[in-house]
């Protein structure tokens, strides 16, 4: 499908009357609602007032079918002359919901997404970044904005892996009585030229006798969509098992995957592929910890923090001056917003930060 260009249309819930497209906005926008600020993304960012539903293209429908409307109470997808057209919720309606209620409700429409590509209304790769692209036009909760671009609320231990992440895992050494020692492994999380997500050995660091854990390094993977899974009290000790990363061809074997892991977490990496047709499955287990850090830019140097780290987490105190942009579909965005609420904001692969003290 390529890179979707978004264009805004407003359109009174009442009023069937097509009303003059919005154009986008430039930035994204922090903005009160209630007790919370809302993260607006460029497509949305102009929309007002906060209680309108809004509706937006997302790219030229190239499918001959007709047929091929997704739809799931609040949001719906149809196509109208030659375009997808989007139908999302008012901006006010992700403030009065808690993010599970939020993923919940989103979450048939998703599928409903994948699902385009088994109604061969499209291939699965244009129906993987019409998902992308719909993920990208919506509007969260400020501490709640990386559900979309990581495809899960991390409530749920689960986040689909994009470039500019980074994963660390960290595996310790011992005997039946003592402590040996420790090695911390680094994985890019990149994209090959036709688009599917690698993932590679960087870089290890750690104790020399701890170089006998090295024959438990994941080798290079490559698949069209990757997704995290943490297991956090949810394994029998027994089998200790701390992660599994699933790829798939598309969007489909993917969410069979996923059913399959969040239903039995100590499925097989044999089984996963033999019955959703999995095509990559790596899995952490024993005395082993593994957890994503994407890779962000303060005053021109580059850093990885924890997923979920919000921007207070690394500037100083009283900072006069902050500025920060955000990609979107490719490019820098800045981030706008008045007061302080900004350090409110979780930090997203490619952020670039800059203040003054």
């Amino acid at each position: 499908m390529g890179r979707a260009l978004i264009i805004l249309v407003l359109v009174s819930v009442s009023c069937s009357r097509r009303v003059p497209l919005l154009i986008p906005g430039e930035a994204y926008r922090i903005v009160p609602a209630g007790q919370a600020n809302v993260l607006l993304p460029p497509p949305v960012a102009n929309a007002e007032p906060l209680d309108r539903e809004l509706r937006l293209s997302i790219g030229a429908a190239r499918t001959s079918k007709k047929n091929c409307a997704v739809s799931a109470a609040p949001f719906g997808l149809e196509i109208r002359d030659g375009q997808w057209i989007l139908r999302l919720p008012a901006n006010a309606w992700w403030t009065s919901r808690g993010i599970m209620e939020v993923s919940q409700t989103l979450r048939p429409f998703l599928d409903g997404l994948t699902g385009l590509a088994q109604r061969r209304c499209v291939d699965a790769s244009s129906a993987e970044s019409l998902r992308r692209g719909v993920l990208d036009s919506m509007p969260a909760r400020i501490h709640d904005s990386l559900m979309h671009g990581y495809g899960f609320p991390s409530a749920d231990g689960i986040a689909d892996l994009r470039p500019g992440m980074r994963l660390r895992v960290e595996r310790v050494w011992k005997d039946d009585t003592r402590y040996l020692g420790t090695r911390r492994e680094f994985y890019s999380v990149t994209a090959n030229p036709s688009g599917a997500i690698r993932i590679d050995r960087t870089s290890t660091e750690g104790d020399d006798v701890a170089a006998a854990l090295r024959h438990r390094e994941w080798p290079r993977v490559e698949a069209r969509v990757m997704r995290l899974h943490l297991f956090t009290n949810l394994v029998r000790a027994k089998r200790q098992r701390a992660a599994l990363i699933a790829g798939a061809a598309d969007g489909i074997a993917m969410a069979k995957s996923s059913a399959a892991i969040i239903a039995n977490p100590e499925i097989g990496c044999a089984e996963l592929k033999r019955t959703t047709g999995l095509a990559v499955c790596l899995v952490a287990e024993g005395l082993v910890s593994a957890g994503p850090e994407v890779a962000v830019t303060v005053n021109g140097a580059s850093k990885f923090v924890p997923i979920g780290s919000q921007l207070r987490s690394v500037v100083p105190p009283k900072t006069s001056v902050i500025q920060v942009k955000r990609r979107f579909q490719g490019s820098l965005r800045p981030v706008e917003f008045t007061g302080d609420s900004v350090l409110q904001l979780p930090l997203s692969a490619g952020d670039e930060i800059a203040y003054t003290e």
